[in-house]
Parts: structure tokens; sequence; C-alpha cells
């Protein structure tokens, strides 16, 4: 499940590392918000005819993604979660879970 691998399954995961900045958006209906910073959905996937779509609303450059998250020992497990399940690698049967994480708006 994406959310297992993103932090919904709890350990280091749980609990990303803080941002700088992010977009404010408002999910579409149908769609599931995975990761939040406060109150704002930070990732939010769904589905868009027959594939799906990962929206995540903050960068990984230096504008607003700082050193502890890019350097952060799970950031590339937490985008090839990310990239394997709207590629629809392995399990098509794959949900999503929600989970907290941590931001800065």
């Amino acid at each position: 499940m994406l959310g297992d691998h993103v932090g919904g399954g709890g350990g280091a995961l749980a609990r990303w590392p803080s941002v700088l900045g992010f977009d404010r958006v408002v999910a579409k209906p149908g769609a599931t918000v995975v990761a939040r910073a406060g109150e704002d959905p930070l990732l939010v996937v769904g589905g868009y005819g027959g594939g799906r779509v990962a929206a995540f609303t903050s960068d990984l450059a230096p504008h607003w993604a700082p050193p502890e998250f890019v350097e952060w020992a799970h950031c590339a497990s937490l985008w090839t979660s990310i990239l394997s399940w709207a590629a629809r690698v392995g399990s098509d049967s794959r949900t999503v879970t929600p989970v907290s994480a941590g931001a800065h708006g």
C-alpha cells in the first residue's frame, strides 16, 4: 500500500522532515490526501481516466525543501513508492492511507 510506504504504517516514515513552503490546494472530491502540512494537503493521490496521479505541493529544490528533507534517509524510498504506485508497479490493488507530515507553510 502506498500509505504503508510513505508513512501510514508507522515507523520511520510516519513523520516527514519539515518543508519550508508549499502551494495551498484543495483536494478534488474522490482524491485521497496522503500527507498534510497542518491542515493543508501536501501529497494528494487519485485517478484520472484509467491512470493514477499524485500531486506533491512542495518541491525538492532548495527553494522549499531544506537539506533535512532532501538528505532524509527515506527521501528516495518515498519517491520510489509514490512513482511505483502511480505507475502501478507491483499489485494493482494497492490503496492509500492518510498520514501526517511536518511542514511549515
